[in-house]
């Protein structure tokens, strides 16, 4: 199933709720542009809490609350930039642990890759980079599968010594409250696939050369950017 149509199911059957809701006079109170708001931000945030993107998920969940708090009676004075450093630290704090414990756990356990290594020699590479900045050099001659994981910082990646595999590679990226920029040959095919959630993906689509490599891109990009470069 893709992440696509289920952020736009859920936000369908969001709506329809909020219609059926508002007909029963419950949001009197609220006003449209938060009942709008809403029903854009519920699918956002269950699209990303499915993919362990906690800043995608908890940023989505702080601008709710503090929009239902006073007419719900949730709780008195919220104030909107304590609130939203609160949930970045929450945001931090749960990446550092669930999301870091997937990554390793699918890297080290997953047969589909054979052995992973944690360097840039093998056919499955990964770094993972927090506040700091990086520049990595993927020299791999039979790269099947790259995850990259950068918060608070910066990394450039540069693909330009590596083989693809027959079949192509993956690169799963994460990218939180930071910039990531990948170097990439022009003579491969580059397939973009990363869901941005508050960030950006900048990358000229050009069009695709029969027989040559292929590069996929997938991940997430919060409140950050990616840039991928031909060179």
């Amino acid at each position: 199933m893709k992440v696509k149509n289920v952020f736009w199911g859920l936000f369908f059957i969001c709506a329809a709720a909020m219609v059926v809701l508002s007909q029963m006079g419950m949001f009197f109170e609220i006003g449209w542009f938060s009942i709008l708001l809403t029903v854009f931000l519920i699918p956002v945030m269950v699209s990303n809490l499915v993919k362990l993107n906690f800043y995608g998920f908890l940023f989505p969940l702080a601008f709710l609350f503090y929009i239902y708090a006073e007419p719900l009676f949730l709780l008195d004075n919220v104030r909107f930039w304590p609130l939203m450093l609160a949930t970045l630290f929450l945001s931090i704090g749960f990446s550092l642990i669930f999301k870091r414990r997937r990554f390793e756990k699918f890297m080290h356990t997953n047969p589909k890759f054979g052995k992973s290594l944690l360097g840039d020699g093998g056919n499955v590479v990964s770094f993972s980079e927090s506040f700091n900045s990086s520049t990595k050099f993927i020299t791999s001659q039979d790269l099947e599968r790259g995850y990259f994981s950068c918060s608070f910082g910066s990394m450039k990646l540069y693909f330009d010594k590596a083989v693809l595999a027959p079949g192509g590679a993956e690169i799963v990226l994460s990218c939180s409250f930071a910039g990531m920029e990948l170097y990439v040959p022009r003579y491969w095919n580059v397939v973009n696939r990363i869901d941005p959630s508050f960030g950006s993906v900048d990358h000229y689509q050009r069009e695709n050369q029969p027989g040559a490599p292929t590069l996929t891109l997938t991940g997430d990009c919060s409140f950050g950017g990616i840039k991928i470069f031909y060179v």
